[in-house]
């Protein structure tokens, strides 16, 4: 099977790349690992303004919750610091939606879309890696097709492309087959949707300092009684006194529980968990 070009991860970048390519008139097929769009969700949902019209999309109640304009940020001493920017700068979206919305808009320009679909290689012969040319020891074409090992439905298939875009993550498989190395880190971050009682539903709340350790904690309003609540910490600075006391898990449940403002906003229970990187 040939393509011009094999996109690997239909996130927003890999449908919003996909699209494009086939738009200016390449034959496009859109791999994604999962059995749906937008499943696992891996992030807190708060994307910027520019960001959603940079995929050519424009709001909508389809996959935006709420709107934000500003922020207050929490010291540790408890002062707020707040920020507005007097406009919305960032909206709260589902990103199931988000994403699922795109990858719509990908297959309408004539995309081919496959699901339960992972790349695990390139044929040695046709590649080498951190190159991108064949390991043959002779020049080659800048035409040479690059032949992408995947397996579809547990299925393994060879595809033949001029061009593979790795979409696919912080921990992108593709950049490892490519020799493009990892990166140098990775921080931990987890979040639950909850009952929260925010004082102003267009502003997040941030929160610096020992809450997570060389990070910020978060609440990101989805309307006046729920939010995002969150952290992401640097694993190398936090405490570890006892067993389990450095997760994000931990400190998640500290912040719950122990911060000031959040304890007194937040209701208890969850009605989504999301962990990420």
């Amino acid at each position: 099977m040939k393509y011009d070009v094999v996109v690997v991860g239909a996130g927003p970048v890999g449908s919003t790349a996909a699209r494009y390519a086939a738009m200016n008139g390449a034959k496009v097929l859109l791999l994604e690992e999962h059995s749906s769009i937008g499943s696992p969700v891996g992030c807190t949902g708060l994307l910027s303004t520019r960001a959603v019209e940079e995929c050519g999309l424009r709001p909508s109640d389809e996959f935006v919750f709420n709107s934000v304009r500003g922020a207050f940020v929490h010291a540790p001493d408890g002062q707020c610091l707040p920020i507005d920017g007097k406009q919305t700068k960032a909206y709260v979206v589902s990103r199931k939606n988000f994403d699922r919305t795109l990858a719509v808009m990908a297959v309408e320009e004539g995309v081919d879309l496959s699901l339960k679909t992972r790349a695990i290689g390139f044929e040695k012969e046709s590649y080498e890696a951190g190159t991108g040319t064949k390991g043959t020891g002779k020049e080659n074409k800048k035409s040479s097709p690059v032949k992408l090992k995947i397996l579809r439905n547990g299925r393994p298939e060879t595809i033949s492309t001029s061009v593979v875009i790795g979409a696919d993550g912080v921990k992108s498989r593709i950049a490892s087959y490519a020799g493009l190395g990892k990166p140098a880190r990775i921080l931990p971050g987890i979040q639950i949707e909850a009952p929260y009682a925010s004082d102003d539903s267009d502003f997040v709340e941030l929160f610096p300092g020992s809450s997570a350790p060389g990070f910020f904690a978060w609440t990101v309003p989805l309307d006046e009684k729920v939010s995002r609540i969150g952290l992401v910490l640097e694993p190398g600075l936090t405490c570890k006194s006892g067993i389990g006391d450095n997760s994000p898990l931990f400190y998640l449940e500290k912040l719950l529980c122990s911060n000031p403002h959040i304890k007194s906003r937040y209701s208890g229970g969850m009605l989504d968990f999301v962990v990420g990187g």
